[in-house]
């Protein structure tokens, strides 16, 4: 199935202890590109290919370009300490071990996941040029090569749209560990407005959209005030009134768990 899109670039730091106990974002990604490396070769007898010899995967190179790598992400991915603000590159740097995961957007809205267990980034070179009359962005890219775990695992890809897809167990497997929930930044419901005349019974169907989309918790409680008799809205927020309802303006709102608060309105207008 076509890819679309790519996005949500994630690593976790090793630890002295070899396991990774934090989760981080890596934002602004723009292209992820995965090579991997896999020792076949023919083995000649007979005066043909008598076997076929597979040494399995060798290794993998992964490569991202970022619309900016942030200070801290640097000192994560490349050990470079912060002092004072700058990043301090001597030469006896050494790159941590870090694991990575990035998912692709499939053409029927599903995610696929890929995940690659223990790996190190390379500081990356600068490719700098100046302004023109023409806006052209520039970006920043980061390499990194990736080989086996102590268990052998390599790389895990998880595809949303399998029966038995599970994200919880896709970052146990990469990361042994899950990352912190994200939290819902707002709320809103559409429609913003809705004008009906009094007078008569009816309904308006109201939406929340919660944001991120990926946000761990987006359940809403839907409610409306003021609430005289005849007026409801139900759990998923359809608005019904009666026609003794009177003319005035009622408030729908919508309230996360994270108590982030959306509205929209309702208006009954008086009869021409």
């Amino acid at each position: 199935m076509p890819k679309i899109g790519v996005d949500k670039a994630e690593y976790g730091k090793y630890g002295e202890d070899n396991k990774v106990s934090e989760i981080k974002r890596l934002k602004g990604l723009r292209k992820a590109k995965l090579d991997v490396s896999q020792e076949i070769e023919n083995f000649y007898a007979d005066d043909g290919v008598y076997e076929i010899l597979d040494g399995g995967i060798s290794d993998l190179g992964l490569e991202f370009e970022l619309a900016d790598i942030l200070t801290e992400a640097k000192s994560d991915l490349l050990g470079a300490p912060i002092e004072d603000g700058m990043e301090i590159y001597n030469q006896d740097i050494q790159s941590p071990y870090v694991a990575v995961s990035f998912r692709t957007k499939m053409s029927n809205g599903k995610y696929v996941y890929f995940g690659l267990a223990r790996g190190k980034f390379s500081i990356p070179s600068l490719d700098a040029q100046t302004k023109e009359d023409k806006i052209s962005p520039q970006t920043d890219s980061i390499s990194g090569k990736f080989a086996a775990r102590d268990d052998k695992l390599m790389m895990v890809i998880a595809r949303e749209d399998s029966p038995s897809f599970d994200l919880n167990k896709f970052y146990d497997r990469v990361y042994g560990t899950l990352p912190d929930p994200i939290e819902v930044t707002s709320v809103s419901v559409n429609p913003k407005t809705t004008i009906k005349t009094q007078g008569t019974a009816g309904e308006q169907q109201f939406t929340s959209l919660v944001i991120p989309v990926d946000a761990a918790d987006k359940e809403v409680t839907f409610s409306v005030a003021p609430k005289p008799t005849g007026l409801a809205i139900s759990t998923d927020g359809k608005l019904t009134w009666t026609n003794a309802v009177a003319v005035g303006d009622y408030t729908v709102t919508a309230t996360t768990k994270g108590a982030k608060v959306g509205m929209a309105t309702l208006t009954l207008k008086t009869p021409q």
